[in-house]
Parts: C-alpha cells; sequence; structure tokens
C-alpha cells in the first residue's frame, strides 16, 4: 500500500493576512516569510504548519490550534495568545513573550514538560536569562506532576504506563526527591531555603538530643526548654566550628558535613546566579 502524502501550502515571499481569519484550516500550510498587522485569528487549525521568517505583530491568536507546529527563524513577540494548543510544537530562533508560553501550556504535565524544554533553549539563543529561569521553574513543577500522576495512577495513560511496581517506585523516588530538592534549596534557585535548612537542621538535631538524652530534667515545660536551648546552642557552635560544643561525635561529624554541603549548595546558587549574566 502506497502512502499518498497531503501537498503542502506555501505562503510565498512578502504575502501577508489582510482580513481576520475565523474558522479557517491552515493545517500543514508552510508559512515563508508571511506577515500580518493587527489581525484575529480565531478558532483557526495550524497544526503540523512550518513558520519560517514570518512576523506577526499585534496578532491576536483565539483558541487557535497549533499541535505539531514548527516556528522557525520568526518574530511573534507582540502576538497574544488566549486559549491556543501547542502540544509538540518545536520554536527556534523565534521571538515570543514568556507570558504567552506560560499562558498557553499543554494540560498534560508531560508533554508541557517536552515543550518548556524547547522553549527554554530557544529563550537561551537569545539570552533571556528570566525567560530561561521561568520556563526551568515551571519544567520542574510539571515533572512534579507528573510523577504525582504516576504514583497515583488514576488516569488511564498512568496506570497503563506504570503498571509495574518498579516503575510505581521510580515514580515516588523521583517525585520525592523533587519535594526534597526544592525544600533544600528551592531546585538552585534560592539561597534563603539553605539557611532555611540549616536553621531546621539544628532544631531537630536538638530535638532528638534533647528526647535520648538521660542528663536533662524533662519532667517539666522550664527544665525541657532550658535543655533544648542548651542544645541548639552546642549544635550552632558545632555547625560553625566553634571550639567547646558539648555534643556527641556523632552530631558533631554529621553537623560538619552538613555545613560543606550547605556551603557546597550556597556557592552553586550563587554561580548559577551570576553565570547567567
Amino acid at each position: 500500500m502506497s502512502l499518498i502524502a497531503k501537498p503542502v501550502n506555501v505562503i510565498h515571499s512578502n504575502e501577508s493576512f489582510s482580513e481576520d481569519q475565523i474558522d479557517e484550516d491552515f493545517s500543514h500550510f508552510q508559512f515563508t516569510d508571511c506577515s500580518a498587522y493587527e489581525k484575529v485569528f480565531t478558532r483557526c487549525n495550524f497544526s503540523f504548519c512550518v513558520f519560517q521568517r514570518s512576523y506577526f505583530r499585534k496578532v491576536r491568536f483565539i483558541e487557535c490550534n497549533f499541535t505539531g507546529a514548527k516556528f522557525f527563524d520568526s518574530n511573534f513577540r507582540d502576538a497574544n495568545f488566549e486559549r491556543c494548543k501547542f502540544h509538540y510544537s518545536i520554536w527556534k530562533f523565534t521571538l515570543i513573550q514568556q507570558k504567552q508560553v506560560l499562558n498557553n501550556l499543554p494540560e498534560w504535565p508531560n508533554v508541557k514538560v517536552l515543550l518548556l524544554q524547547n522553549h527554554k533553549a530557544n529563550a537561551n539563543s537569545f539570552g533571556d536569562v528570566k525567560a530561561v529561569r521561568a520556563y526551568l521553574s515551571e519544567e520542574i513543577e510539571a515533572n512534579k506532576e507528573h510523577y504525582r500522576r504516576a504514583m497515583l495512577r488514576n488516569e488511564a495513560y498512568y496506570s497503563s504506563k506504570y503498571s509495574k511496581v518498579g516503575q510505581k517506585l521510580t515514580a515516588i523516588r523521583k517525585y520525592y526527591g523533587l519535594v526534597i530538592d526544592n525544600v533544600i534549596w528551592g531546585h538552585g534557585e534560592k539561597p534563603l531555603r539553605v539557611l532555611f535548612s540549616i536553621i531546621l537542621l539544628i532544631l531537630l538535631t536538638a530535638i532528638l538530643q534533647l528526647v535520648f538524652s538521660d542528663n536533662i530534667e524533662k519532667n517539666t515545660l522550664e527544665g525541657s526548654f532550658s535543655g533544648f536551648m542548651a542544645y541548639c546552642a552546642n549544635d550552632v557552635k558545632a555547625f560553625i566550628g566553634i571550639q567547646g560544643a558539648d555534643v556527641s561525635d556523632f552530631v558533631k561529624g554529621s553537623l560538619i558535613i552538613f555545613r560543606y554541603v550547605a556551603f557546597s549548595l550556597f556557592v552553586r546558587i550563587l554561580f548559577n546566579k551570576f553565570s547567567w549574566r
């Protein structure tokens, strides 16, 4: 059986849309050196189209379908997209506002990840650091949601794709890995999270020492509180490296290790921030 390809329609160089378009089917069209100015496209089908060296200025796309479309060397910086579909689309050296991308992301988290990765590379080609970080943040959240759904397996797609125990365990590991990574240092974007992690570790260590200690009067609230504060003070000394901290070797070693880990994370965050500039 032979397959007959659908002919590709080409809008040639220097041609432009002179009227608004409603419910038009442009699927598989190739728009080369095409332009439009202050026009409105409503419920138009641009699926599997190719836009090359095209310029759409102050154009509104309302409920349009761009599934599988490819955008090369084009300019959509002043275009506005409302409730449009961009599933599996590809963007390369094409200008588009960050807000427009984030407002029209696919509903499926795994497809959302693919689109955000592509937009991240596209924005990076223009040196748009702010957009790259925004896309990275959304990509991480989409991955987290993807693995959350994989754990629950309430949808047909996830129940079939993650039907084996090993696959579910992998999803659980990756989901909680992202959760912990966010708590510890905000996925490498939030230095205050590192400080929060240090404080949390010291408080938890002091609580555990208080619970398992036999040297402190814990029958009264005053005794427990004073013991807790004493442990906190000693843990801070051990973490900073001040001599005379009254803690066990295990606690001291753990705090020293975390000190170097926290310092490394903080330096990495600073490097990420300044290396993008």
